[in-house]
């Protein structure tokens, strides 16, 4: 729903931009590349995603981890919530 709205705001938003930005003459190339690029990002952003997800499959469950704590997934007993605390886990969660 959120993505709705706000496609719904930003679209005649930019397209009244781009539209008032080119010549007469040029005007449907300009709405082309911004349908293209528009369209291009809804492509590649999932694929993106996923190629990440891939190379780090403990993104998806906390997607903020692994920037928390530093870059590494190895996190103590105390973030995994288990007894022995002298333990590291290299669990990706």
């Amino acid at each position: 729903m959120v993505l709705t709205l706000g496609e719904m705001i930003a679209m005649p938003i930019s397209s009244n931009y781009v539209a008032s930005l080119a010549p007469d003459d040029m005007r449907g190339r300009y709405m082309g590349v911004l349908g293209f690029s528009w369209n291009t990002a809804v492509g590649v952003g999932p694929m993106g995603r996923a190629l990440h997800l891939r190379a780090q499959p403990g993104a998806a469950v906390d997607p903020l981890r692994h920037h928390r704590s530093g870059g590494s997934f190895a996190h103590s007993c105390e973030d995994q919530g288990c007894q022995d605390s002298g333990k590291s886990h290299s669990a990706p969660f």
